[in-house]
């Protein structure tokens, strides 16, 4: 293409030439190559995502032996409070008072003393109902007994009494303890105090729990 002779008209085509340079360019890159560019980002955050996503899940992998040991070892700690050292209060045929009158009767006749009487106190929670096949895994495992305790003796023996049956088990709790003077034997007092144990919410938990700790074990 031969441009005029004159300047005037050359500069103008000239121009036009150039507009129209930087609109191809412009379209080129708007309609094209930035479309492009912008799936290639997409495209890059999206694989960045992923791999994020996929270390996670390999860490979380890794990790199952880590929390499949300590699960266990939690659940063997509990089995061995419950069932082996006996600090959760197991019934005797149903009956949860005649085991708690036993633990207080031996730690008392030990140091020579005497209990007055060993009576139930509230109620304990609401237990599990066998005709119930739906578990809640929220549900808490473990219920309280309490019995209230009638007493004489020194105030020095009672701590004995009291330091004796919390050595045995640390997972009861004495609570609401009374002392009143008697005007006839100063050193002899009325005593009255609460002792509360854990109870399984369902009697056969621990049984479950060691069948389950067994069969996992044996997948290890």
């Amino acid at each position: 293409m031969k441009l005029p002779d004159d300047k005037n008209e050359r500069n103008k085509i000239l121009g036009l030439i150039a507009a129209g340079v930087v609109a191809v360019c412009y379209v080129g890159y708007t309609y094209g190559i930035k479309p492009l560019l912008q799936k290639r980002q997409n495209a890059i955050t999206k694989i960045t995502e992923l791999d994020s996503k996929l270390w996670q899940a390999n860490l979380d992998i890794n990790q199952i032996p880590v929390y499949t040991q300590q699960n266990n070892d939690i659940i063997d700690t509990i089995i061995d409070i419950s069932e082996n050292e006996l600090n959760v209060l197991h019934p005797n045929l149903g009956n949860f008072l005649l085991v708690a009158e036993g633990i207080i009767e031996k730690h008392a006749k030990a140091l020579n003393l005497n209990i007055k009487d060993v009576t139930r106190k509230g109620q304990p929670a609401k237990r599990f109902n066998k005709a119930t096949t739906e578990i809640d895994p929220k549900a808490p495992r473990f219920s309280s007994y309490t019995v209230r305790v009638e007493m004489e003796c020194s105030f020095f023996d009672l701590i004995k009494l009291i330091r004796a049956i919390e050595e045995e088990n640390p997972y009861l709790c004495i609570t609401n303890l009374g002392i009143v003077g008697q005007a006839d034997n100063v050193m002899q007092h009325a005593i009255s105090f609460d002792i509360q144990w854990p109870i399984w919410v369902k009697p056969k938990q621990p049984i479950k729990l060691m069948a389950e700790q067994m069969i996992s074990k044996s997948k290890q």
